[in-house]
């Protein structure tokens, strides 16, 4: 989770444990406010993240964070092993092929990452549909990233 985005909601400093969730892929076909945020959805394979301990109030501000979003329990599906329940938000697995994913939420959730890691990031996350595929492939900061194009992804960073 970018921390910036993390302490909009839990604010201060976590200990956070990275982890990997098994049975799961990210995905990006979350429709909240009539655009496509990221998700993870049943499959196989390994979707890395950090357990962030949090107390039962707190958890109940994720909810209010995460409309649209179903809370999980994952517990047995952590390869770390902790104390505890964990929990995962899950929006339901539909496409929305008309549906626009903000390139804000995209930067957000790359920032901080080094090339190759936001490289592996995009080819681990599928988009929802070939649809959007297209449509994205008409955004140069995006294209570069899609197609591999490292060139054009620096330059869109610096607008």
């Amino acid at each position: 989770m970018n921390l910036k985005s993390r302490k909009k909601t839990l604010p201060g400093n976590r200990a956070v444990l990275p982890t990997q969730l098994s049975g799961f892929q990210r995905k990006i076909n979350a429709l909240v406010d009539g655009y496509l945020f990221l998700n993870i959805v049943p499959a196989k394979g390994n979707v890395e993240g950090v357990l962030i301990p949090v107390t039962l109030a707190e958890l109940e501000v994720f909810k209010t964070r995460e409309p649209g979003y179903e809370r999980v329990d994952v517990t047995e599906k952590i390869k770390a092993g902790v104390k505890g329940k964990v929990y995962a938000f899950i929006a339901p697995d539909v496409e929305y092929p008309e549906k626009k994913i903000p390139r804000s939420y995209l930067l957000t959730c790359t920032r901080g990452m080094d090339e190759v890691t936001r490289n592996r990031w995009f080819q681990e996350t599928p988009l929802p549909c070939d649809k959007q595929r297209e449509l994205c492939l008409h955004q140069p900061w995006l294209k570069a990233i899609l197609l591999g194009t490292k060139d054009l992804w620096q330059h869109s960073t610096n607008r």
